[in-house]
């Protein structure tokens, strides 16, 4: 039986569900469709948690995939949140190009943080 009553936690974020939901036990597939839309939602920064209430799933179970680094839910979430930077990056490219200053020191500040985390990954993961 599913928990009505779910505290998930997704890098450094907290949330907590507390609202009183039934769940469906059974649905953990979700359509090409709600993939897309999961994505989408994940890129505008929802957690786990709310995106499963979102899709009538328990949370818990959800999050539980979700730490399974070869699952599907991993796989769209963090490709969801990926896409999103891209398209920033994208237009700041855009907006960079035609002289946008501001545009452009932003896109040096992203650049520079996404070196950073590249190398705290690197020496975390020893290569």
């Amino acid at each position: 039986m599913p928990s009505t009553n779910s505290t998930c936690f997704l890098t450094q974020k907290i949330s907590t569900c507390s609202e009183k939901h039934v769940f469906n036990p059974y649905k953990m597939e979700l359509s090409d469709e709600q993939w897309t839309e999961f994505e989408s939602l994940a890129g505008s920064g929802f957690t786990i948690c709310k995106l499963a209430i979102y899709f009538n799933i328990d949370p818990e179970a959800l999050f539980e995939d979700y730490l399974d680094s070869n699952s599907a839910t991993r796989h769209h979430y963090n490709r969801g949140i990926l896409v999103a930077e891209v398209k920033r990056d994208l237009e700041l490219n855009k907006a960079a190009d035609l002289g946008n200053v501001t545009a452009l020191k932003s896109l040096d500040s992203r650049r520079h943080n996404r070196q950073m985390e590249d190398f705290k990954e690197r020496l975390l993961s020893g290569s």
